[in-house]
């Protein structure tokens, strides 16, 4: 009898749209949730929905168009905590990843992302969810690296290699679990 593939929901913004999740990561059933535009009440209001009860991961990455957005930490940070509430409750069988704002091109936004991943992480441990530090990897000085970027903000093909290896090595970790 043939294992079922482990299903693995990405669900959050353009950063999961505008790429090919399914080809990134051929070994486990991809379902992309992604977005463009959306912000930690969208994909709160859509968890549900995008995340099916049968899913075994579900990988969350969202938050720089609510501060793009003229959004606030405070929230962000209550959007998020219902976010990963509801998951814990209603998909307790989903193990949750939770990735980090990463910088962008504008130093502006640097103080209120490294609050919004603060409260991450910190949630991720109240949750029982894993933190995916995106933020350490890809920022140069205050800034992103803008050799990884397109726009100041998307990522390159250089800064999604970088990104689906951050990833990958959160998922096989958490496959080896299972």
């Amino acid at each position: 009898m043939q294992e079922e593939p482990i299903k693995v929901v990405f669900l959050g913004d353009s950063h999961f749209a505008k790429q090919p999740m399914d080809a990134f990561f051929p070994e486990v059933q991809v379902v992309n949730s992604g977005i463009n535009g959306n912000t930690s009440q969208h994909v709160l209001d859509r968890a549900l929905e995008a995340v099916p009860p049968n899913t075994d991961n579900v990988v969350i990455g969202v938050g720089i168009n609510d501060l793009l957005l003229g959004g606030s930490v405070e929230v962000f940070a209550t959007n998020m905590e219902s976010l990963l509430r509801t998951l814990q409750k209603d998909r307790s069988n989903a193990e949750r990843i939770v990735l980090s704002i990463m910088p962008t091109a504008d130093p502006m936004y640097e103080a209120d992302i490294n609050a919004c991943n603060s409260l991450l992480r910190s949630m991720c441990g109240t949750y029982n969810c894993e933190y995916v530090d995106l933020y350490e990897p890809f920022v140069l000085g205050s800034v992103i690296d803008t050799a990884l970027v397109y726009d100041g903000l998307h990522l390159n093909e250089v800064g999604t290699t970088r990104w689906v290896e951050l990833i990958r090595t959160s998922l096989m970790n958490k496959r080896k679990r299972q």
